[in-house]
């Protein structure tokens, strides 16, 4: 296999990789968004419940 085509192939490989990362990495930041609204849901009812408990004993 002569050098152009091999690098020809490695460019396209580069560039089918680049355009899956432009797709992935918006995937993790949504990801991430929904961990963190998670956790602040998960804080928000910890709070509720160490409010409400004292409440009912």
């Amino acid at each position: 296999m002569s050098l152009h085509v091999m690098t020809t192939k490695r460019v396209k490989l580069f560039e089918r990789s680049i355009k899956l990362l432009a797709t992935v990495v918006p995937e993790f930041q949504k990801t991430a968004d929904l961990v963190q609204e998670i956790s602040a849901a998960t804080e928000e009812h910890c709070l509720a419940s160490e409010q409400i408990n004292p409440a009912m004993q």
